[in-house]
């Protein structure tokens, strides 16, 4: 289980539409679990905490970027 692949399954559901469209069929408002398997069913194996951690790293990456962006305005 890898922190890593919770963080490539994000990122693959951001680039691929095919991807986030499943997760939208599966139900309007996916549990970790729910994710964890999903992942599972893709390659990518890691538990719910580390999708939690995985989520957390990305949303706090993607607002030290936009708030360079900001800055650099």
């Amino acid at each position: 289980m890898s922190l890593a692949d919770a963080l490539k399954f994000i990122q693959a559901a951001q680039e691929n539409e095919g991807l986030r469209r499943h997760i939208a069929d599966r139900r309007p408002d996916p549990r970790l679990r729910d994710l964890a398997a999903m992942g599972a069913e893709l390659g990518f194996v890691f538990t719910t905490e580390e999708l939690r951690a995985a989520f957390e790293k990305d949303w706090r990456l993607r607002r030290a970027f936009y708030e360079a962006q900001s800055k650099n305005r």
